[in-house]
């Protein structure tokens, strides 16, 4: 291994990708944390909430407001549940328009079962 290759190697080990791979997609989505992950990424974090039904859920804030599209996004996340939750958009579509039209809240056991195909990383869950 180069030296370059070394310090490289000890970057990553330090990185952390943050809800995923906000840059270029949606925020604490499937989609960003498998991208991020297929990128290298040895750590994720993700931010969790409870839905009504007491379920862990992907989400950071408290409404989808700011990530999500459509009717009823103002409504708090914990007065939801999971199967509502599980219908509603996250795509971000302020920022990348229709391109993740098909990204959902996801629950907090798909994104530890997408985590888990990656061995050798850690998830950092926010609660």
């Amino acid at each position: 291994m180069t030296g370059s290759q070394s310090r490289a190697s000890g970057a990553a080990d330090r990185l952390v990708a943050h809800r995923g791979f906000p840059e270029a997609y949606p925020e604490n989505s499937l989609a960003g944390v498998q991208a991020a992950l297929e990128a290298g990424a040895r750590f994720v974090e993700f931010d969790v909430q409870l839905s009504r039904d007491r379920v862990p859920v992907v989400v950071h804030d408290a409404t989808l407001r700011r990530v999500g599209a459509g009717l009823d996004n103002d409504e708090e996340i914990g007065t939801l549940d999971l199967e509502t939750l599980s219908t509603r958009r996250i795509g971000e579509p302020e920022r990348f328009g229709e391109a993740f039209r098909d990204e959902r809240v996801a629950s907090l056991a798909q994104m530890l079962a997408l985590v888990d195909r990656y061995p050798g990383t850690t998830a950092f869950v926010e609660i």
